[in-house]
């Protein structure tokens, strides 16, 4: 496969490539250069034609009148011969005016032979083929003038950017909403490790809250149930403040979002919004176990309650029942061996009673 190593930017005059059987192909704009191509420019070509390529490496080649350019490995390694082709601007603007003076000497002498054509008879004016002979000049000049604005000088990317203030222009304010977002990152992060220690204690609240109850409805005992209501404190402690960092959380991802929108900025939240999900269900379970805590300890109290009252009424009804054998025995002259009895255990009977109501 043939590598093409040039472009034809731009055509002035004729120029081909020269093949190695001697046959001419015709080059136009746009037609590619192979390697190892031979360019020629016709005979007939003035000193001003030219030819201008496009290399690989970004740089232009410009060949002039009937001169010839080998596009082999030359053109990477060895200089481009000045007396071929032009690779400077500087050299173009030598070339031109030693152009301007050939033409010029010509133009003189033409004139010259005319003047002798016309002293022989001939009727020719010197001056009107002078004029235009000088027109030509300028016309050609003018197209090198061209030649050299639209090829030979390759935009400068950093003047390019230099002079387009909308690429390189910096928005003060766009800057500060950066600043902005960043502070509101840093306090995220903050409140987002308090939430996640809020919610690790609720959860252990939970546990706990959950086993005392538990404890508690098993073995209804005044220890018990104490340590039940202590677990139930300490749930809704930690409910509360689960509830409260989940609140703050939740207002510190709203100017995050906010912030994130002025700075023109998608900030991933994924990881905040899962923390905060995870709190509040865990500030949810820690208050609903310290209410299930707290119905289990009232009906333990209750229970407790009820019970005493009835050891105390019991107790009392003892006493009575003691009271009354003591006052029937002491009432009777000559008691008996069973009413000596009864008043026995009924004081016995008493006793056990209120030794139940310490």
């Amino acid at each position: 496969m043939v590598e093409n190593v040039a472009k034809v930017l731009s055509v002035h005059g004729s120029f081909y490539i020269k093949e190695v059987d001697g046959s001419l192909t015709e080059l136009t704009k746009g037609s590619l250069i192979p390697q190892d191509a031979v360019v020629v420019g016709a005979d007939g070509n003035r000193a001003t034609d030219s030819i201008i390529f496009s290399l690989g490496d970004g740089s232009d080649l410009v060949l002039l009148g009937n001169n010839t350019q080998s596009f082999d490995s030359s053109l990477v390694n060895i200089p481009f011969s000045q007396d071929e082709t032009i690779t400077s601007i500087q050299s173009i603007e030598e070339l031109f005016s030693e152009t301007q003076n050939d033409l010029f000497d010509e133009i003189t002498e033409d004139i010259d032979e005319e003047n002798i054509q016309t002293a022989a008879g001939e009727e020719v004016s010197p001056v009107a083929d002078s004029e235009n002979r000088f027109t030509q000049i300028d016309n050609e000049q003018e197209a090198i003038d061209v030649t050299l604005r639209e090829t030979t000088t390759p935009p400068n990317d950093d003047n390019t950017k230099l002079n387009n203030h909308d690429e390189i222009f910096i928005d003060p304010n766009q800057e500060l909403a950066r600043l902005n977002l960043a502070n509101e990152l840093q306090g995220l992060q903050e409140v987002q490790s308090h939430a996640i220690l809020a919610s690790q204690q609720a959860r252990e609240a939970t546990i706990e809250a959950d086993l005392a109850s538990q404890t508690a409805q098993e073995n209804p005992t005044p220890q018990n149930i104490q340590l039940s209501e202590i677990a139930n404190v300490n749930a809704l402690e930690a409910a509360n403040n689960a509830t409260q960092a989940s609140q703050e959380l939740q207002n510190m991802l709203d100017s995050v979002t906010e912030a994130g929108i002025n700075a023109s900025e998608n900030v991933d939240l994924t990881d905040a919004i899962n923390t905060l999900n995870s709190t509040i269900e865990s500030a949810q379970s820690a208050q609903t176990s310290a209410l299930t805590a707290e119905e289990s300890s009232d009906a333990n109290i209750a229970e407790l309650l009820s019970l005493a009252n009835a050891a105390a009424d019991s107790a009392n009804e003892a006493i009575v029942t003691a009271q009354d054998a003591a006052d029937t025995l002491a009432a009777n002259e000559n008691p008996t061996a069973q009413d000596i009895e009864v008043a026995r255990d009924s004081l016995a009977s008493a006793n056990t009673a209120s030794c139940r109501c310490k």
